[in-house]
């Protein structure tokens, strides 16, 4: 079963995975800034909002994340 999936993954188009790639990091850069608020607000508790905040874009980014591949696969798959 993984070996399918590698062989599917290196079978993809590079337009999708190019896609997919900026949308990782994108992601990848909007989860990293959630940690940071998340980090900010352990060391010095300001606000609840600045909690919930981070938390609800911690969730969005990693959603985000793994739609981006999913949809990929999705659509390498369709055509």
């Amino acid at each position: 079963m993984i070996k399918e999936f590698i062989n599917d993954f290196k079978k993809t188009d590079l337009k999708i995975i190019s896609v997919m790639n900026k949308g990782f990091i994108v992601s990848l850069l909007i989860l990293l800034l959630a940690c940071y608020i998340l980090a900010l607000y352990t060391t010095y508790p300001f606000s609840h909002v600045a909690l919930f905040s981070s938390l609800n874009l911690f969730k969005l980014s990693f959603t985000c994340l793994v739609s981006f591949w999913t949809c990929g696969m999705v659509i390498d798959k369709i055509k």
